[in-house]
C-alpha cells in the first residue's frame, strides 16, 4: 500500500516574507499586495497576532462596491485558520485543504505571526510504502 505524506514541520515549508498590514490600512493600499498571484495579505494587531486575511476575492468585492478607501478590516476574513510553526506539515496542509484555503498564517507559541504556509509552495508529495 502507498501512503502520501508531506514530511517535516510547518516551519520547514512556510514563507517568512508574506505581506502583513495593520487593521487600519486602506483596502486600496492592500490591493497591490494581493493582486498578481499572492494568495492573501495577513492582517495583524499591534502584537503581530493574525486577526484576518484579505484575498483577491475580497479586493474584488471591495472594488465592485467602491470600498477601496475603507479600512481593510471592513472586507477581511476575520479569525483566520492558523498553523503552529512546530505542527506536522501534513496535518496543517490537510486542515488548510479541508477549509478550502490556499494559504494559512503560521504562528509561534505566543500566537504571533512568523510566516505563511502556501499550499502551492508546500513540498511535493512523497510516496512511501
Amino acid at each position: 500500500m502507498i501512503a502520501f505524506v508531506r514530511k517535516g514541520r510547518v516551519r520547514d515549508a512556510m514563507a517568512g516574507d508574506a505581506p502583513v498590514v495593520g487593521g487600519r490600512a486602506r483596502v486600496g493600499e492592500v490591493a497591490p499586495l494581493v493582486e498578481g498571484g499572492r494568495c492573501a495579505v495577513v492582517i495583524v494587531d499591534a502584537e503581530r497576532r493574525p486577526i484576518g486575511i484579505v484575498t483577491e476575492e475580497d479586493i474584488e468585492y471591495a472594488r465592485e462596491r467602491g470600498l477601496l478607501d475603507s479600512p481593510v478590516s471592513m472586507v477581511m476574513r476575520e479569525d483566520p485558520l492558523t498553523a503552529r510553526e512546530d505542527e506536522p506539515l501534513d496535518e496543517a496542509i490537510r486542515r488548510m485543504e479541508e477549509a478550502g484555503q490556499p494559504c494559512m498564517p503560521v504562528v509561534d507559541g505566543r500566537q504571533r505571526l512568523v510566516g505563511v504556509l502556501f499550499a502551492r509552495r508546500a513540498p511535493a508529495i512523497q510516496a512511501i510504502a
